[in-house]
C-alpha cells in the first residue's frame, strides 16, 4: 500500500513493523515482526546474534539510535582485522537520532542511505565503499560544527549525493572518487570541505549551493564539468589539479585558484566571482567569462548572493595574475579594475575580448594650491597605477591595502606593463584601447626620476602639454588655437610696419648714346605707432593671412619687420607641428 514519508510519495515494497500503536515504517527484522527500534530484548539479540562479518542489512524507515548503531558494528566486527564489514547494506529512509559512526566500515556490497535523516554529526572516516553508494536527497542535520565527516573515504564505484542537504559543515577531506561522483542540487549551508581529494571519474556538481565550496589540493582527473553551482562565499581551487579539459560555472563570491594546475584547457563562465589567479600553472587556453544569465536551477541560491551585495557587478573581477603565464589566458567580459599585473609572464600576449572593464581617473573639476584648477582625463588605467597615485594624489582609488603600499612598483615597472598591454592590444587591432596604455607609459615616463633625465622628462611635459602625448585631440586643437591667437597678437604689436614701404627708383640721365642706369630700393619696414595704435582690426585682418599660411608652412610674402620674420618663421615650425598632433590624435581615437 503506498504511502507518505518526508512528504515523499513512497511505495514502501518491504514489510512494515507492526507496533501495536501503528505508525511506524520502519522494516520488520528478518525473525521479528518489529523493527529494531521496537524488537524485544531477545529479538535484538537473536538478530545481531544472526550477523557476521560481511552480512547483508537492511533497516530502511527505521529509528536507529548510537546503542543500536553500536551494536550493529560489533555484531559485523572481523575479530581478526577489527573491521566491521557490511554487505549490502540498506538504510533508506532510515532516521539515525543520535551520532552515526560508521567510521573505518567497508561496505561491500551496495549502500543505500537514501532520503535518511542524520540528526547528529554522522562519520564514515577511512569508510571503504566497494559498490554504488547512494546517498540521494539524504538530510544532514546537524547545525553546529561537522554535521557529516567523510575523511579519506573511499568510494570504488558511483556515489550519488544528488539533492541531499548538510545544515553543517561537511568534510570530504582526502576523499578518493574513483568512479561517477553526483552532487546535482545538493545543498551546503555552511561549507562543503573536499581538500586534497581525489575524483578519478566524471564528477557532477550541476544546480549545487554552497556557502564555502574547498577543492583546495584535489585532483580532478576526468571531471569535464563543474557546475553550474553557487557558492554564496568561496570557491576554493587552491592546488587543485585538473588533468582533463573542463568547464567551471558558478556564482561565488570569490574563486580562489592559486596554485592550481590546469593540465588541459579550462573555461570558467563567472557571476560577480573575484577571482585569484597568483601562480598558477596553464599549458592549455585558459578563459574566464561571464556568464550574462543565472543558469535553470540555480535562480533562488543566486537571488540570496546578490540580496547580501546588490551593488556589485555580475561581471567576473580578476585580482591577480601574479606569476602567471598569461599566453594562454584569454578574458571575455571581465572587470579587471583591481587586477594586479605584476609579476605575471608575456602580458603582451593577454588576449582581452568583450566588454573589459579598467579602472578610471576620478571625475570632475579639482583645485589645489600646488596645481591649482586641473582635472584627470578619462581614460583605461591599471590597478599599480591608481596605486602609484594614491600616494600622490588622494583622490585617486579609495582604498590602498597595505600590502599594496609594501609591494608597490615603480613608475618604471609600471611603465612596462603599459608596454606589454598596449603591444597586446595593438597585435590584436585594438587601435583606442592600446592608446590608452600608450598614455599611461608616457605617464609614467614623464614621472620616473630614477632612469628618465631631467630634459627628457621636461620634453615629455611639454608633449603631455601641448597635445596629451598625441592622444587628445581637444588639448591639440585648443594648443594649436591658442598659439595662432598668440602670433596674431605678437604679429599686429610688432611684426607689421607702419605701411607698406613703397619702391623707389633712381637714377642719371646721361647724354645720348649712353646706357641708363637706375637703381630701385624698397626701404626697411618700420614700425613706430604708438602701443595704442597697433591693435586695431585692420592690422589684424593683415596679419591673419600670415598665421593662417603658417599653419600649413606657407609663407604669406608680406612686409615685415624684422621681429615680425621671426615670428614667421617660428609659426612656419610650431603651427604645422601642432595641426599633425592634432590629426595624430583624432587618428588613434577612430582607427581599428
Amino acid at each position: 500500500m503506498a504511502t507518505t514519508f518526508m512528504n515523499v510519495p513512497i511505495d514502501p515494497g518491504y514489510p512494515l513493523c507492526d507496533v501495536p500503536a501503528g505508525g511506524c515504517r520502519g522494516r520488520q527484522l528478518p525473525a521479528s515482526g518489529k523493527c529494531l527500534e521496537h524488537a524485544s530484548t531477545s529479538e535484538r539479540a537473536a538478530y545481531f546474534a544472526s550477523l557476521d562479518s560481511g552480512a547483508d542489512v537492511d533497516h530502511s524507515g527505521t529509528r536507529i539510535s548510537r546503542a543500536d548503531l553500536s551494536e550493529l558494528r560489533a555484531a559485523v566486527t572481523d575479530a581478526g582485522t577489527g573491521r566491521a564489514t557490511l554487505g549490502k547494506a540498506t538504510f533508506h529512509k532510515a532516521v539515525f537520532t543520535d551520532s552515526a559512526d560508521f567510521s573505518r566500515v567497508d561496505f561491500t556490497g551496495r549502500a543505500g542511505f537514501a532520503y535518511a535523516e542524520f540528526h547528529n554529526r554522522c562519520d564514515f572516516t577511512d569508510a571503504v565503499f566497494r559498490k554504488m553508494a547512494r546517498f540521494t536527497g539524504a538530510e544532514f542535520r546537524r547545525a553546529q560544527g561537522y554535521s557529516a565527516v567523510f575523511l579519506r573515504t573511499v568510494f570504488t564505484e558511483t556515489v550519488d549525493f544528488r539533492k541531499a542537504g548538510f545544515a553543517a559543515q561537511a568534510e570530504f577531506d582526502q576523499a578518493v572518487f574513483e568512479r561517477l561522483a553526483l552532487f546535482q542540487s545538493s545543498k551546503f549551508e555552511t561549507m562543503g570541505h573536499f581538500s586534497r581529494c581525489v575524483f578519478k571519474g566524471v564528477t557532477e556538481f550541476r544546480n549545487t549551493v554552497f556557502e564555502d565550496a574547498v577543492f583546495a589540493g584535489s585532483s580532478f582527473e576526468a571531471a569535464r564539468e563543474l557546475g553550474p553551482m553557487v557558492c554564496t562565499k568561496a570557491l576554493n581551487l587552491v592546488e587543485a589539479r585538473f588533468h582533463a579539459p573542463l568547464i567551471i560555472k558558478a556564482a561565488a563570491r570569490l574563486v580562489r585558484c592559486e596554485r592550481t594546475i590546469w593540465d588541459s584547457s579550462a573555461s570558467l563562465l563567472l557571476r560577480y566571482a573575484t577571482v585569484h589567479l597568483e601562480e598558477a600553472s596553464l599549458v592549455s587556453p585558459f578563459a574566464i567569462t561571464h556568464a550574462p544569465t543565472p543558469w535553470g536551477g540555480t535562480n533562488t541560491a543566486e537571488s540570496a548572493l546578490i540580496a547580501a551585495h546588490p551593488t556589485d557587478s555580475a561581471y567576473p573581477k580578476i585580482a591577480s595574475l601574479r606569476g602567471v603565464d598569461a599566453t594562454y589566458v584569454v578574458l571575455t567580459d571581465t572587470d579587471l579594475t583591481s587586477c594586479r599585473f605584476m609579476g605575471a609572464f608575456h602580458l603582451d600576449q593577454l588576449q582581452l575580448r568583450g566588454r573589459i572593464r579598467f579602472a578610471q581617473p576620478p571625475t570632475g573639476w579639482r583645485f589645489s594650491g600646488r596645481r591649482g584648477l586641473y582635472r584627470w582625463t578619462a581614460r583605461r588605467t591599471l590597478a599599480e597605477e591608481q596605486y602609484w597615485r594614491r600616494l600622490n594624489w588622494p583622490e585617486w582609488h579609495p582604498f590602498v591595502p597595505p600590502s599594496a603600499v609594501q609591494n608597490q612598483p615603480g613608475t618604471e615597472d609600471v611603465a612596462a606593463l603599459y608596454r606589454q598591454l598596449r603591444k597586446g592590444l595593438e597585435d590584436a587591432k585594438d587601435e583606442p584601447g592600446a592608446a590608452d596604455f600608450y598614455y599611461g607609459e608616457m605617464e609614467m615616463r614623464r614621472h620616473d626620476v630614477v632612469d628618465t633625465s631631467r630634459w627628457v622628462r621636461r620634453l615629455l611635459w611639454l608633449y603631455w602639454a601641448v597635445s596629451g602625448y598625441g592622444l587628445r585631440p581637444s588639448r591639440a586643437i585648443a594648443s594649436l588655437l591658442i598659439m595662432m591667437s598668440a602670433s596674431l597678437l605678437a604679429l599686429a604689436l610688432w611684426g607689421l610696419p607702419n605701411d607698406s614701404p613703397k619702391a623707389k627708383t633712381t637714377g642719371t640721365l646721361p647724354t645720348t648714346g649712353h646706357q641708363l642706369q637706375l637703381t630701385t630700393d624698397t626701404p626697411d619696414p618700420r614700425l613706430s605707432l604708438p602701443y595704442a595704435q597697433r591693435v586695431t582690426w585692420d592690422r589684424i585682418g593683415k596679419a591673419a593671412p600670415i598665421v593662417f599660411n603658417s599653419v600649413v608652412f606657407r609663407s604669406s610674402g608680406q612686409s615685415l619687420t624684422v621681429p615680425g620674420s621671426w615670428i614667421e618663421m617660428a609659426t612656419r615650425l610650431v603651427e604645422p607641428a601642432l595641426l599633425g598632433l592634432t590629426v595624430l590624435a583624432v587618428r588613434g581615437r577612430v582607427k581599428r
